[in-house]
């Protein structure tokens, strides 16, 4: 009886010693599935999962089975790099959402302002003013950001 006793405080000590592996998180916070990539260099388009952590793109490949935190099925809708509006009147509004969500929303990540010879000039003032009013505008909608600094879209 005393070896049996003893076994089992010996069993229980070493299981008490043993490190179970912590649960890992995702490696991947956001992973898009199936979706139609086209990437601007000018090659035709392919389906591929995009997996995305941070604010980084960290993999693009025919099929992801990684975890991540969230994940979207994007069904064949086309996934593309940032779109170039290259002629936009967007100041008009700029200070009132210097984010500029509107065209975010749309896939625009650069705005080429003033192609009608409209521009602010000298031009430093008015990129003071609207980096001013965009710290304003993003401390003061804080609470509305998503998880990617990106307004919440959940209604």
């Amino acid at each position: 009886m005393r070896k049996l006793a003893i076994f089992v405080i010996a069993t229980i000590l070493i299981l008490a010693m043993v490190r179970r592996p912590a649960a890992q998180s995702a490696p991947y916070d956001l992973l898009l599935r199936n979706g139609l990539i086209v990437d601007g260099s000018g090659n035709p388009w392919y389906r591929a999962d995009i997996a995305i952590r941070g604010d980084t793109i960290a993999l693009i490949s025919p099929s992801i089975t990684s975890p991540a935190s969230r994940v979207i099925d994007v069904g064949g809708q086309v996934i593309a790099p940032g779109f170039i509006d290259i002629h936009t009147h967007a100041r008009r509004g700029i200070f009132e959402v210097p984010t500029a969500d509107n065209y975010v929303r749309q896939g625009v990540t650069t705005l080429i302002e003033g192609p009608d010879g409209g521009s602010p000039v000298p031009l430093a003032p008015f990129l003071a003013k609207l980096m001013l009013c965009r710290n304003r505008s993003t401390s003061a909608a804080s609470s509305d950001r998503g998880r990617f600094g990106r307004p919440s879209l959940a209604t």
